[in-house]
């Protein structure tokens, strides 16, 4: 009950957000025991969070100098309901979209790279992968070459994948995650295309 009233609170005004932030829930201990829920529940907890941190660049960097970012990854290692791996993912791509005023440490770059590779390998649901690639974008946005980098090192596996969506055609409810419309195949080509840059 407690998630479920912390994400009507936090959907209803700019107002209750303030309020919510002022309460804490940005701050390390609460966004941990918000998250740490049963894995049937993590939607709406991690609804809670975004509902906040997209109001305002200045509590995205608040809940990523929180550790935001590190437990979302985490989540994304665990084998959720399709709609809960989404939330997880577009929280995760607000975040670090909207923390751009934070450095993104090389730390945190590897684990998310790393968590969202891992599930692009378990899923073929079209907007689960949209929305996880959408993620992968976001951290590759904020710095090509260390991007790069936590793949090669750390998440290898990435490449491939990319290559296999890349030959995909386009498919029904692709764009929920893709702004430009483009999906999972336009997606995994522009990865594809910053890696075989940052190799030359």
């Amino acid at each position: 009950w407690s998630h479920r009233l912390a994400v009507r609170c936090c959907c209803l005004s700019d107002e209750w957000a303030a309020r919510a932030v002022a309460a804490g829930i940005l701050r390390t201990e609460q966004l941990t025991g918000l998250l740490n829920v049963r894995e049937c529940d993590t939607e709406i907890a991690v609804a809670a969070v975004h509902a906040v941190v997209r109001r305002q660049p200045s509590y995205a960097c608040e809940a990523a100098q929180s550790g935001l970012l590190p437990l979302l990854a985490s989540k994304l290692a665990l084998r959720l309901e399709p709609e809960a791996q989404i939330a997880v993912a577009e929280c995760l791509t607000t975040a670090i979209q909207l923390s751009e005023d934070r450095a993104l440490p090389s730390t945190e770059m590897g684990a998310i790279v790393s968590a969202a590779t891992d599930a692009l390998h378990r899923v073929e649901d079209v907007p689960v992968v949209a929305s996880l690639l959408s993620a992968i974008s976001a951290v590759a946005c904020r710095d090509e070459a260390a991007f790069a980098h936590a793949v090669f090192t750390g998440a290898p596996r990435l490449v491939p994948r990319l290559r296999r969506l890349r030959g995909r055609p386009p498919q029904e409810g692709a764009s929920r995650a893709a702004p430009d419309g483009g999906g999972p195949c336009a997606t995994a080509h522009r990865l594809l295309g910053l890696l075989n840059r940052a190799c030359r």
